[in-house]
């Protein structure tokens, strides 16, 4: 039994990290501490819209060498790739359907897409900003990709332009 210096209560050596520079091999904070700790700082709003920017401008930074190891990858593992695609659209029949609205919608010259409302990226993917019921399957925002998964992280863009 040792005592975290954080909270000290005494607990067993393997509920701390490991820390070879220690005499006993563990770190002096447990686990608990250190993941409550790591949680308080990761909330903080400047701490994830840094690490948003960062996601950002890695994914732009190495956008052809992703694109390749992607494109490896589904090659490789092509049938299970196509069995989730499928088993999402059985999962989320709605959202199947507001995609092929929009893809059908692009066809027919109904929708035109455009160039991403925040970074002006030209290669977009429809965002359904007001859900996928079927009065708003053609009320779209148009995204690049690293900006929709940004969105759909909940980090506001208005902030991350600011910093």
């Amino acid at each position: 039994m040792k005592p975290c210096s954080k909270c000290g209560q005494p607990k067993r050596l393997e509920e701390y990290h490991r820390d070879s520079t220690k005499s006993d091999g563990r770190k002096t904070v447990c686990r608990e501490c250190c993941h409550q700790r790591d949680r308080n700082y990761q909330s903080r709003p400047e701490v994830r819209i840094r690490n948003a920017v960062q996601r950002r401008n890695r994914h732009v930074l190495h956008r052809e060498e992703d694109k390749v190891r992607r494109k490896a990858y589904y090659s490789a593992h092509a049938a299970q790739e196509r069995e989730a695609a499928r088993e999402h659209a059985r999962r989320y029949p709605e959202r199947a359907k507001a995609r092929r609205a929009v893809h059908r919608a692009l066809k027919q010259g109904i929708l035109k897409k455009r160039s991403c409302e925040v970074c002006r990226a030209e290669k977009t993917e429809a965002h359904h900003h007001k859900g996928y019921a079927p009065e708003n399957w053609l009320d779209v925002v148009w995204l690049c990709r690293s900006c929709h998964m940004i969105e759909h992280r909940g980090i506001e863009n208005e902030e991350m332009e600011t910093k």
